[in-house]
């Protein structure tokens, strides 16, 4: 009996080593409050951002109220720390040819302001850049 037990929990072991090593999905990275440190053109146009478009924080986006965005468990959402513009956000496929990134569609409560689309360029615990249409790159981290 003993021996059928163990045979069995070895059996399963590489089964939760693989769900363990499974790296975080992108809906779950884009969790939280993110601050932009700087925008950025995408000199290059191959979508990425590259270390030679990369700029030190920017003094002017220190802070800057606009710059801020969460990111809420349930799709909801708050952007611009002063107007706290409130509502739902999805995350989906891109629906252009810019495969593999996905789009963030924010979706305010107040209909009179419309949706905002962002690519979602990259994402990691710490930087999130976003790309609000093609050629420039808003680069946030967590505040």
């Amino acid at each position: 009996m003993r021996l059928a037990v163990h045979t069995t929990v070895l059996a399963m072991l590489p089964a939760v080593l693989c769900r363990a090593a499974t790296p975080p999905s992108v809906e779950d990275q884009v969790l939280g409050e993110w601050q932009m440190i700087y925008d950025t053109k995408d000199a290059n146009g191959n979508n990425r951002l590259d270390d030679a478009e990369r700029k030190p924080p920017s003094a002017d986006r220190k802070g800057d109220a606009t710059g801020y965005i969460q990111l809420r468990a349930g799709g909801m959402f708050v952007f611009d720390k002063n107007l706290k513009l409130k509502g739902a956000y999805t995350i989906r496929k891109n629906s252009e040819q810019q495969a593999p990134y996905r789009e963030l569609v924010l979706d305010p409560q107040d209909k009179e302001i419309g949706q905002y689309r962002f690519l979602i360029i990259s994402v990691s615990d710490k930087e999130l850049v976003l790309s609000p249409s093609n050629k420039t790159f808003w680069v946030y981290v967590r505040p």
